[in-house]
């Protein structure tokens, strides 16, 4: 009797245990999706600014050095250069067709 106790006892561990490697495993396919998604957006909005930019310096003659003081500008109105824009803009119609 004690026996089948323990097997039963062992039974219910070993199922316990698969349910969470299978929701494991189900965490680390939404993960890998989201890294996927982010990828794409960031490959996505580096071509559009590499775009802007040189749509920007075809017209004006405003060099890199330009850029990067107008980007540490951006950054500090939040009063931390960080590198984070604390500002949220809605994504626009132009941009989301890419």
């Amino acid at each position: 009797m004690i026996n089948f106790v323990w097997d039963l006892a062992q039974q219910r561990q070993i199922l316990n245990t698969k349910d969470s490697a299978a929701e494991a495993s189900r965490t680390a396919k939404s993960a890998d999706q989201r890294i996927a998604e982010l990828e794409q957006s960031f490959d996505r909005l580096t071509l559009i600014t590499r775009a802007l930019w040189e749509i920007v310096q075809q017209y004006h003659p405003i060099d890199d050095g330009y850029l990067a003081g107008k980007i540490q500008e951006i950054d500090l109105r939040d009063g931390r250069l960080d590198g984070k824009l604390v500002e949220r803009f809605p994504n626009s119609v132009a941009i989301r067709r890419f």
